[in-house]
């Protein structure tokens, strides 16, 4: 559902509403997301095995349910009628 006020986002995969509530935190996790895009982008470049080394790391926290938002996490945090 989608409220006045909402931010509409879009790209060529699809489309998501942002509560205009959340929208200064969805920014500065998009914000942080991209930074450390822009690091790893860098260190693919200049030191590939250190970045293997750290993909490695990633995905086995990612394995142990650590770091990454769930559907499950997700309505803890903002219920299911978000």
């Amino acid at each position: 559902m989608v409220f006045p006020g909402d931010i509409l986002v879009g790209d060529m995969d699809g489309v998501v509403v942002i509560r205009r509530q959340d929208a200064e935190e969805v920014a500065e996790i998009a914000h942080n997301k991209h930074a450390s895009e822009d690091k790893t982008f860098e260190l693919m470049g200049s030191d590939l095995d250190e970045y293997c080394k750290k993909h490695l790391s990633t995905t086995e926290k990612r394995k142990e349910g650590k770091g990454i938002i769930t559907l499950d996490n997700w309505f803890s945090k903002y219920g299911s009628e978000a």
